[in-house]
């Protein structure tokens, strides 16, 4: 089995055991907590919270499909820490622009690896 692939058994045994596998002792990838910036929003007055939300935006963007995007290639993740790392440093734009590409190519992934239902019904609609 390729270890860039994730299976709904895979992914269950993963989620179900963070010890590891009972069958096969499998452990998964411990996940390192990704350092926030501290910020007091409580005192913040409404223009400078419109601001601060408006300038972390593309981070906490990154920081969320890398958090609950799970099932995703080892290639992709490695190019999503990468824009996570630099997103603060791009324009809103450019970063908005590769956001939108890399969810588009995990998106193609996942239709590839793990075609839905309604992708199925499609594809046999097509054919």
């Amino acid at each position: 089995m390729r270890t860039d692939t994730v299976t709904p058994t895979t992914f269950l045994l993963g989620t179900l055991h963070p010890t590891g596998c009972p069958l096969c002792g499998h452990k998964p990838a411990k996940r390192k907590a990704q350092p926030t910036a501290e910020a007091d929003t409580a005192t913040m007055t409404e223009a400078e919270l419109f601001a601060y939300y408006k300038r972390t935006a593309n981070v906490e963007d990154c920081r969320f499909a890398l958090k609950y995007a799970l099932p995703m290639s080892d290639e992709l993740r490695a190019e999503w820490l990468e824009l996570a790392s630099i997103a603060g440093q791009l324009s809103r734009a450019e970063c908005r622009k590769r956001l939108t590409a890399l969810q588009v190519r995990r998106w193609n992934w996942l239709d590839a690896t793990q075609p839905s239902a309604i992708s199925r019904a499609f594809l046999t609609r097509m054919s």
